[in-house]
């Protein structure tokens, strides 16, 4: 039987297939073409390297769907590779307990009535002897239990041709590689802008492995691992915290968290464009280190204010550049108005602030004059100095 499998064995091999590996890991070879062709520019263009967290998070997810549908395949291909080889085993031993059978009772030709066979054990003749009737019995059991078990294996060939049937387990696998094909891919092209953040953002520098390897997924599924990793003990060092500065000071000494001279406040807010800046070493002195914006809001601090009093503007983050819609409130809110998304997280909350007022939306329409200061709400994620 061991040499019966051998044969079996070799016979898969010598079918195109390679080696074992491939018979047992349908994805050997389309984990590598699944990936190539990537444009790397149009995937730079859908997804933001600043939220590398939600980028890493989405890639592992994927990459555990690929290694679940992965072992599915390969269960499958087992399964396939089994019953062939059981089919093959099967045909093997039936010709070779014909083969005993047909020794043991001498039998090399027709069946004469009415005469007896000698009987012979490993070529020595025995004093017994059997006649013709025992000897039809015998083949016709062998030949019976050779219908039955090629009845059966028909019927296993014929559910497996059928397209739709459990049994066609090559059009499962087909369907899970395209599956894994899909979810590899989608990973990848997420983990080419994610490295881009964990180097950018938090100065972890990983390579992603070459899609050229025979090894890509298992490699890929290690580089995930361990940029997780990286990325948990950076976030594990941060702390967040919330911090407040007011634009316009009392007078012409601005205070720590004071951004503007009084007469700078006055000139800006007739003009209705403000422009202020934020240094690294207000945080540093603060005990932040290596800042990062998690969301922002302005609140307008305003004479007569009523709940009603909202002023709305255009604000210009530092850094990108961006400009973004929002209303500061003459009154104080929990931060459901905050600012946040792909123009704050993540980016340096150093460097020039730009804001626009326009006429505020007021029951009783708050003069210019009212509005006597602009606070901004910063909530940061930083590393103690």
């Amino acid at each position: 039987m061991p040499e019966a499998f051998d044969r079996f064995v070799d016979r898969a091999t010598a079918e195109g297939r390679g080696d074992l590996k491939a018979v047992f890991d349908p994805f050997a070879e389309d984990a590598t073409q699944s990936v190539q062709g990537i444009d790397i520019q149009d995937v730079e263009s859908k997804y933001s390297k600043f939220h590398v967290e939600d980028l890493l998070r989405s890639c592992v997810e994927r990459a555990s769907s690929c290694l679940s549908l992965r072992e599915q395949a390969a269960e499958l291909a087992i399964r396939a590779f089994n019953e062939e080889a059981d089919r093959q085993l099967q045909a093997d031993l039936l010709e070779k307990t014909f083969s005993v059978e047909q020794r043991e009772i001498g039998f090399i030709g027709p069946i004469a009535e009415n005469s007896s066979y000698l009987r012979y054990d490993n070529g020595q003749l025995l004093d017994t002897s059997i006649t013709a009737d025992i000897v039809r019995a015998r083949l016709d059991d062998h030949e019976s239990i050779n219908s039955r078990i090629n009845t059966y294996y028909e019927l296993l060939k014929d559910r497996s041709d059928t397209p739709g049937n459990p049994s066609r387990l090559s059009e499962r696998i087909s369907f899970l590689k395209e599956m894994f094909s899909t979810n590899l891919v989608e990973a990848f092209r997420r983990a080419i802008v994610c490295r881009a953040g964990l180097r950018d953002v938090y100065g972890i520098d990983m390579l992603l492995p070459s899609s050229n390897s025979s090894t890509f997924f298992e490699d890929f599924v290690m580089w995930l691992q361990a940029a997780s990793d990286k990325l948990d003990e950076e976030l594990d060092q941060r702390f967040i915290a919330d911090v407040a500065f007011t634009f316009s000071a009392a007078d012409e000494t601005p205070g720590e968290f004071e951004l503007l001279k009084l007469t700078e406040w006055n000139s800006q807010r007739a003009a209705q464009n403000f422009s202020v800046e934020l240094n690294q070493t207000i945080f540093e002195q603060l005990g932040m280190a290596k800042p990062l914006m998690r969301s922002v809001r302005l609140q307008c601090v305003q004479l007569e204010a009523t709940s009603s009093t909202i002023w709305p503007t255009k604000l210009t983050l530092p850094g990108n550049g961006t400009s973004v819609s929002t209303l500061a409130y003459s009154e104080g809110r929990d931060y459901d108005d905050r600012i946040a998304g792909t123009d704050v997280h993540n980016r340096s909350p150093a460097g020039t602030w730009l804001v626009k007022l326009q006429q505020p939306r007021a029951l009783n329409h708050g003069a210019l004059d009212k509005l006597t200061n602009l606070i901004v709400f910063i909530r940061v994620s930083y590393r103690g100095a």
